[in-house]
């Protein structure tokens, strides 16, 4: 009896032990699962801690100052915070900016990879300023991640080469790296592009009327370094929604704070620097919106901003076509919704039909 009491106690030792290792594994596993996910736990999403806490020798003096706003680690991200990568580029045009003299605009547009077609027709429309070349000199750069697929990545080596107007960042081009891709464009901006006087951020489904848009340009410039939809936003909690967020980050809120809606956003440059500064040391968040355009910026002080009020934006193509069919050049939508190529060119030509250089 007493044998078998003594080997019961060694195995309910051996047990414990067995036990015991199984848990530190386990936690050991979420551990590491935990740093190579995302919020949603997307797996093609590309994070890593940030080690890049400064600007280098390309601006060494900031004209707008970084504060970070406290307890932000704790409202994005609840534990092991993670930053945007620093990423780097894998095509890109050094001179875009500094070859040309004078650069009003540079207009930024976050594209996917395979959009080819849409990229063309934004090339050939409202982004080419011989249309409108007394109004300012305009440049057109378009952000993309990798592909995975051989023959589209190809297909924007190829394209790079014919327009030089390609930056391309080592990340997945998924939604979920948005904000790499946006975080990506600030650090080009501040390290290449110092010379234009505006950052007009995109989408490419989306066109611009530059007339209108330059008209507004001399009223904004002195008072107004953010001219964006710029409204508080609904957080999302339902999992079956694109904007999912678990309720372990911006716990117990109903709402974002205000930021700028990204399909138009009209930056003054000075700004990018200060932007580029935040946003490495504002912990990571997917949705770039939220995160490039409110929490990042609420950072940078004495900003000035102008909400882009409705009736100058729509995304719906067939209104505004409406609107500047029976308005003409008393059509104030100037942010429009464009989808394809087909709507990019009808509706840039129908603009160009009725804001001609005499009218504007």
């Amino acid at each position: 009896m007493m044998k078998f009491s003594r080997f019961n106690k060694r195995l309910f030792r051996v047990l414990c032990f067995i036990h015991v290792l199984n848990f530190v594994l386990i936690l050991v596993f979420y551990y590491i699962s935990d740093l190579t996910q995302n919020i949603n736990s997307a797996s093609n999403l590309e994070i890593i801690k940030s080690k890049n806490k400064s600007l280098g020798n390309t601006v060494k003096t900031l004209k707008y100052p970084v504060k970070m706003q406290p307890n932000l680690t704790k409202l994005i991200n609840w534990k092991n915070p993670k930053y945007p990568m620093d990423v780097k580029y894998l095509m890109e045009n050094k001179r875009l900016c500094s070859a040309v003299k004078n650069l009003t605009v540079l207009v930024v547009v976050n594209s996917a990879t395979d959009h080819f077609v849409r990229r063309q027709a934004i090339r050939k429309t409202w982004t080419n300023d011989s249309y409108y070349s007394y109004l300012g000199t305009v440049r057109v750069l378009f952000l993309l991640g990798r592909n995975v697929n051989s023959s589209v990545q190809k297909g924007i080596e190829k394209e790079s080469d014919n327009y030089r107007d390609i930056l391309q960042g080592d990340f997945i081009d998924t939604y979920l790296n948005l904000t790499h891709k946006g975080v990506m464009g600030y650090k080009w901006l501040t390290e290449r592009c110092r010379n234009a006087r505006i950052i007009l951020k995109v989408d490419d489904d989306f066109l611009v009327n530059m007339f209108i848009y330059f008209r507004k340009l001399e009223k904004l410039m002195l008072s107004t370094n953010v001219y964006c939809d710029y409204k508080v936003g609904a957080i999302f909690r339902n999992k079956t929604s694109k904007w999912y967020v678990s309720r372990n980050h911006f716990r117990g809120k109903k709402f974002y704070k205000r930021f700028c809606k990204g399909k138009f956003v009209s930056m003054t440059n000075d700004i990018i620097p200060s932007l580029y500064k935040s946003a490495t040391q504002t912990p990571f968040f997917p949705y770039d919106d939220v995160l490039l355009f409110g929490y990042v910026m609420r950072n940078v002080q004495g900003l000035g901003y102008k909400t882009l009020r409705e009736k100058y934006m729509e995304t719906k193509n067939n209104v505004a076509m409406e609107c500047l069919k029976v308005k003409k050049n008393y059509c104030s939508k100037f942010v429009i919704g464009a989808n394809g190529k087909k709507e990019m060119e009808t509706t840039w030509f129908t603009i160009l039909k009725y804001f001609s250089p005499k009218q504007t």
